[in-house]
Parts: C-alpha cells; sequence; structure tokens
C-alpha cells in the first residue's frame, strides 16, 4: 500500500490510518510513504511507518531542512525519509504508476504533490489547503507566496479529478483547485498593490485579507511579524522585478 502523509506522532493516530488503509485495499501494511513536507502534523508518524517495514520517500530540502527544524506540535521531530528526491520520483504499485513532483518552494521549501494518474487523484499536502484557511512558512521553512500560486498551475498541468488537499475535511473537485488557484492569484495581486502603497510588514497581514478571497491568513505564519517580513520583501522584490526596463 502507498500511503500519503503520516500525521501526527500519536500512535493511535498511525493505527487509525493503517486501519483505513486496510479497509480501502486489503492489504495489511504499508509499503512506501510520501512525506509531502517536514511538518509534524503532516510527518510525525513517520517513525510508526518505518517501524512496520515502510519506505518513507521526501524530497531533498525535507530532510535536510529537519536537521534544524524543531517541532512546537510533537513531543520530538519526525523521523527523516529513507529516501530523498529532487523533482520526480516514480512507483509501480501492481502495474498502476504513482508519481511524486517537487517545482519549488510554495508552503516550505519541499513541497511534493503525489499523483496517482490511473485514479485520477492527486495528494497535495500543503500545496493546497482546503481548510479555508492558507499559510506559506517563510521563515523554517523557507517557502514562498509567490510559489505558492506556482504550484497550483503546475499542479493544474497534470490530469486529475480529485484533489486532496493537506487540511480540510472534503476532497476537491479540478474545478475548485481552479478557484482556488484565481483566489490566491487574487492575494498575490493585493500584496503587490499593498507594497506598491507602501503598506509596512506590520501592515501586510491586514492588507491582504479579505471574505472574497475564501480562507483567511490564520496561525501564528501570519500572526508574528517575522514570518511576514520575508513574504513582504518577496512582494517588494517583484515589484521592482517588473519596473526594471
Amino acid at each position: 500500500m502507498v500511503l500519503v502523509d503520516t500525521k501526527l506522532m500519536y500512535p493511535a493516530a498511525w493505527q487509525e490510518l493503517k486501519s483505513l488503509g486496510q479497509q480501502a485495499t486489503g492489504g495489511d501494511r504499508f509499503d512506501w510513504v510520501f512525506m509531502t513536507h517536514h511538518h509534524a502534523d503532516h510527518s510525525g508518524g513517520n517513525a510508526f511507518a518505518q517501524a512496520d517495514g515502510a519506505t518513507v520517500i521526501a524530497q531533498t530540502n525535507t530532510s535536510e531542512t529537519l536537521e534544524r527544524y524543531i517541532a512546537k506540535i510533537a513531543p520530538m521531530n519526525p523521523s527523516k525519509a529513507d529516501v530523498v528526491f529532487d523533482a520526480v520520483y516514480e512507483l509501480d504499485v501492481a502495474g498502476h504508476p504513482v508519481r511524486a513532483y517537487y517545482w519549488g518552494p510554495a508552503h516550505t521549501n519541499g513541497d511534493i504533490a503525489v499523483h496517482f494518474p490511473d485514479a485520477g487523484v492527486i495528494a497535495a499536502g500543503d500545496l493546497v489547503f482546503g481548510s479555508g484557511t492558507f499559510a506559506v512558512d517563510a521563515i523554517d521553512g523557507r517557502g514562498s507566496l509567490i510559489g505558492a500560486l506556482e504550484r497550483v498551475d503546475d499542479i493544474l498541468s497534470l490530469e486529475f479529478e480529485i484533489l486532496v488537499p493537506g487540511h480540510g475535511e472534503y476532497i476537491m473537485t479540478r474545478d475548485e483547485v481552479v478557484l482556488y488557484r484565481e483566489r490566491l492569484s487574487l492575494l498575490v495581486d493585493r500584496g503587490r498593490a499593498a507594497v506598491r502603497r507602501g503598506v509596512p510588514v506590520d501592515g501586510l497581514r491586514d492588507a491582504l485579507e479579505g471574505h472574497e478571497l475564501g480562507f483567511r491568513l490564520a496561525g501564528h505564519f501570519w500572526m508574528d511579524p517575522r514570518y511576514v517580513a520575508p513574504i513582504h520583501a518577496e512582494l517588494v522584490a517583484l515589484e521592482a522585478e517588473q519596473e526594471t526596463p
């Protein structure tokens, strides 16, 4: 069986994942586990998977980030991957292809999307948020707001009918991902307009917020000025680049 992300570092959560996998496929264990990025709410159960014999796979940057990451929502840091890759990793599972893609920074600098082409499904991790929130880890994870938008375009370059977001209770259709992309583009445009007006770092979050986005900028990633400063700098640099003849 193939699993994307191992959730938090609780034995009960791991047992629940195994039970759901067995119900869905009839398999008795996970053979491969893809870690979409380093945050412990996605990778906390890696050690349980490895103890059960699974091979954990991640993008190269994710393993490097774990060298300096300090988990705040788990008693210890997640286990590193057994296998790392740079751009594309492919598996053949009983004649069905599985492909993991890395295109560049987004929520973090190591986010991957896992594509199950025969099923028309993509597991996107935090490349797409389905929970009504949106965040970029621009400090610990070296993420990028502009990259977050570009990565949704990368996802839409693939053939799929269903996308599983990193957060939220519901799966998303392709049309819903297109709408999410439009709203994310609006967020970036609003950020660019804000820096053109001279909005400082501590005013950027308020300048970006708006009900028409369909999501809110929640959590410490937007409340803590340390995390907002790199995003502000990224928007300033983009505006300067656009103004250069």
